[in-house]
C-alpha cells in the first residue's frame, strides 16, 4: 500500500513537471495568436488516474493549449466556484491582462445541494473573494438557516450555496459583463447509474439545471455550450459517474469549442 501510494506521488509529481513544461512551449509558440483564458472546476481534467490530476492535456483543454496562447487554470479550490472563477477573472484583469476568449466551466458546486457543514467551510474558505467581488458575505451565511431542501442526505441537511434568485439578480450580471464569455453548463444527472461514484446522489441534484439553463439563456447561443438535453445513453458515454468527462465528452467538448470560439470571434 504505501509502495503504491509513493508510486502515484512520483507519477503525478512527474507529469506536473511534463505538462507544465509542454504548456510554457505552447505559451511562446502560441505568444501571438489569440489569448484564451479557461477557468474550470474538477471537471476539467480527466479524474480516474492519478497521474492526470490537473492536466489540461488530459481533457479538451489540450488542444486549446497547442493551438492558441492559453492561460489555465483547473481546480484550483478544493470546491471550486464560480466566486473563484470571477475573483480569478478580476485579479488577471486589475494586473492588466487582457484575452480575446474567456471560457468558464464552473458553477456545479455552486447549484447542486450539498451538506450544510460543508458549505460552511467553503463560505469561510471563500469569505474574502465573496467581499472582493463585491458580493454580501452575510447573504451567505444567513442561507444556511433556510430549509432549503427536505432531504436529510447521510444524515446531513442539505443547502446550496445561492438561491436562483440571488444567482440572476447578482451574479450573472458579473458573468455577463466578461466580453467573449463562453459557458459550459451542466448535464442532467442519472439516479438509476452512479457510475464509479459510489455513494448515491442528493434526490434534488438536478436542481443544477435551472441555475444552467438560466445562465444559459442570458447568454447569445454562440456563447454557450449546453449538455442540458444529454440523455441517459450519452450520459453513460461521455461521464464516468454522471459528472466527470472521460475521453469522449472531451472530444465533444473539443469539437463544440472549435465552432464556438470562431463565432464569438466573428461576432466582433
Amino acid at each position: 500500500m504505501l509502495i503504491k501510494k509513493i508510486k502515484n506521488i512520483s507519477l503525478i509529481n512527474i507529469s506536473k513537471l511534463i505538462f507544465t513544461i509542454r504548456s510554457i512551449y505552447f505559451r511562446i509558440k502560441n505568444n501571438k495568436k489569440k489569448k484564451i483564458f479557461v477557468f474550470t472546476d474538477s471537471r476539467g481534467y480527466e479524474v480516474t488516474n492519478p497521474w492526470n490530476k490537473k492536466n489540461p492535456f488530459s481533457s479538451y483543454i489540450g488542444n486549446l493549449i497547442k493551438n492558441y496562447n492559453v492561460e489555465y487554470h483547473i481546480c484550483e479550490e478544493s470546491s471550486t466556484t464560480i466566486i473563484d472563477f470571477l475573483y480569478s477573472y478580476k485579479t488577471q484583469i486589475k494586473k492588466g491582462k487582457k484575452y480575446d476568449i474567456v471560457i468558464a466551466q464552473v458553477g456545479l458546486v455552486d447549484f447542486s445541494p450539498r451538506p450544510k457543514n460543508m458549505l460552511k467551510k467553503i463560505i469561510d474558505k471563500k469569505n474574502n473573494k465573496i467581499k472582493n467581488i463585491n458580493l454580501d458575505i452575510n447573504y451567505f451565511y444567513n442561507r444556511l438557516n433556510d430549509n432549503i431542501f427536505d432531504e436529510i442526505y447521510y444524515n446531513e441537511e442539505l443547502s446550496n450555496l445561492y438561491s436562483i434568485n440571488y444567482f440572476e439578480s447578482n451574479i450573472i450580471p458579473l458573468l455577463l459583463s466578461i466580453n467573449n464569455f463562453i459557458y459550459i453548463g451542466c448535464n442532467p444527472i442519472l439516479h438509476n447509474w452512479k457510475g464509479n461514484y459510489w455513494k448515491n446522489r442528493p434526490k434534488d441534484i438536478n436542481i443544477i439545471l435551472d441555475y444552467s439553463k438560466l445562465l444559459e439563456n442570458c447568454l447569445p447561443s454562440q456563447n454557450v455550450i449546453s449538455l442540458l438535453n444529454w440523455n441517459e445513453k450519452e450520459i453513460m458515454k461521455r461521464t464516468v459517474d454522471n459528472i466527470h468527462l472521460n475521453k469522449y465528452g472531451y472530444i465533444y467538448l473539443d469539437d463544440i469549442l472549435k465552432e464556438k470560439i470562431n463565432e464569438v470571434s466573428q461576432c466582433n
